[in-house]
């Protein structure tokens, strides 16, 4: 649960990129995005430092980056696609 507050996932709304801060104990992780149907939606690459997920492919609408670190934790972020 504090893990979840010190990841930030901004702007939301996010209109072509979604930006992504993980702390660095975290180590390597893998991303997915999910829709409100829990369909996966893409599997982008964790971003570098001060890198992004690009969204611009995306419809409007919510989803959900879902963050799975190597130790089995995972940790989900809503975010909404907009204009």
């Amino acid at each position: 649960e504090q893990l979840a507050a010190e990841i930030g996932v901004y702007p939301n709304p996010a209109q072509d990129r979604l930006f992504l801060d993980l702390p660095s104990e975290l180590g390597e992780v893998s991303l997915t995005i999910r829709n409100s149907l829990g369909q996966i939606i893409a599997r982008p690459n964790t971003p570098a430092i001060g890198g992004f997920i690009p969204t611009w492919e995306l419809q409007n609408g919510q989803y959900w980056l879902v963050i799975a670190t190597n130790e089995g934790q995972r940790i989900t972020k809503p975010f909404l696609k907009g204009q």
